[in-house]
């Protein structure tokens, strides 16, 4: 065949050629392909006429050009062949491991498995392979100053991406089976989730930087002023993140619960690895850092089988004699009550707390059944109610200073009340 084009004032450069079997290969192919099509076509013709005059130049004037075009087809339709079948590859692998194992799957076993989470990470590395085996080859012909050291750095990125991605696809079908299997540690599972995606991120980051020449062992061996000065600035939020770490660990509560400590009170909202952000009583969001919840007292009211309602009636020093009939019928009230949690807590009680000067301190106490804070305030307000109109029914009357007192199991006020 010959050739049409100019190609004198283009440099002479080698095209890769390792491959010494497909060489070899290719070599036959063409020369066989050669002598036997060759008579059929006139004498000018040129199979590579339609390629571009730069690279056509470059193939005609390099020794073996159509060798290693025929290799680099050969390739190429190798590895379109097996990117087609990746599907294929791993439903058989997933069934030849079911076989071996005897068991019986359900029809969507394999779309919650392993092989089907490695399906696109093999294409995206097979893709890779071939996109930079096609650069290392065209590189000369079109001068690209690329190096065989850049090709294998951006392969390696590439690899690091497909295993990357195949593990956070295995992570996530993992943590739908777990929680598939245990609903109520759904907030533990997920947590977990986070922690595990941080540490796949920094792996993987610690990987390409290393590809690329960037040792990051030595950035974090950074001493000196610098290296305090970025450690007290970095204080707050190492504590917060380690904080982070242990609330998704130890799960003093979940996003929905009702807690409340010193500083905060609320719904929780969000649980973040620096701030967890807690809804007011009144709608308010608040962001709260992590170590301070790591360094306070949290009661977790949705995780109580019941509230303790408490409660002191101030009677008038007079009123006695009523106490003792006032008391029974309280008890019998709080015995009775729907809402009124008999299995757990305290036995419901109304006794006489103290007498002073001021006054006679009538205290009631029970357990309310948990079904949510505006469960519990409605059964408070229905007791209350109901146990005032026993004091007064009775003939017994409040003291007009404070004639009612509510007690949170601490003895402070709560401020749902």
């Amino acid at each position: 065949m010959q050739l049409k084009k100019d190609g004198n004032n283009l440099p002479s450069v080698p095209i890769e050629d390792d491959d010494h079997f497909l060489d070899d290969l290719s070599h036959w192919i063409s020369k066989k392909v050669s002598e036997n099509v060759r008579p059929l076509f006139p004498e000018d013709f040129d199979i590579l006429n339609w390629i571009p005059d730069k690279l056509h130049s470059r193939i005609h004037s390099v020794e073996r050009a159509a060798a290693v075009f025929v290799r680099e087809c050969l390739v190429l339709a190798v590895v379109a062949l097996l990117f087609a079948r990746v599907g294929k590859f791993c439903r058989w692998l997933s069934s030849h491991s079911n076989a071996q194992n005897n068991k019986k799957q359900p029809e969507t076993y394999y779309e919650d498995s392993v092989y089907h989470a490695m399906e696109d990470p093999l294409r995206a590395g097979l893709l890779v392979w071939q996109l930079t085996r096609s650069l290392k080859i065209i590189g000369p012909l079109f001068k690209l100053n690329l190096t065989p050291l850049m090709v294998e750095k951006v392969r390696s990125f590439g690899y690091i991406i497909s295993i990357t991605w195949f593990l956070f696809k295995w992570k996530g079908l993992i943590l739908k089976h777990l929680i598939s299997e245990n609903e109520e540690e759904k907030p533990r599972f997920v947590a977990l989730d986070k922690i595990l995606s941080l540490l796949m991120y920094y792996v993987a980051g610690t990987c390409m930087g290393e590809v690329f020449g960037y040792a990051f062992r030595s950035v974090l061996a950074i001493g000196g002023i610098s290296g305090i000065a970025v450690g007290f600035a970095s204080k707050e939020i190492v504590g917060n993140f380690l904080a982070g770490a242990l609330l998704f660990i130890t799960r003093p509560f979940v996003i929905g619960d009702y807690v409340k400590a010193k500083s905060f009170e609320g719904h929780v909202q969000d649980i973040g690895f620096l701030y967890s952000k807690i809804i007011g009583f009144d709608q308010s969001p608040a962001r709260v850092p992590n170590s301070s919840i790591m360094n306070e007292i949290i009661v977790n009211y949705s995780r109580a089988k019941c509230r303790q309602l408490s409660a002191v009636f101030l009677l008038r020093n007079e009123d006695i004699v009523l106490v003792d009939k006032i008391a029974n019928e309280i008890t019998d009230l709080l015995s009775k009550h729907e809402r009124v949690d008999l299995k757990n807590g305290r036995p419901p009680l109304c006794y006489l707390k103290s007498m002073s000067p001021e006054g006679l301190e009538l205290e009631l106490s029970c357990c309310i059944k948990h079904k949510g804070l505006f469960a519990f305030q409605k059964a408070k307000h229905d007791i209350l109610i109901k146990a005032a109109q026993i004091v007064t029914s009775s003939g017994a009357c409040f003291e007009s200073n404070v004639p009612v007192l509510l007690l949170s199991g601490n003895g402070k006020s709560p401020s749902e009340t």
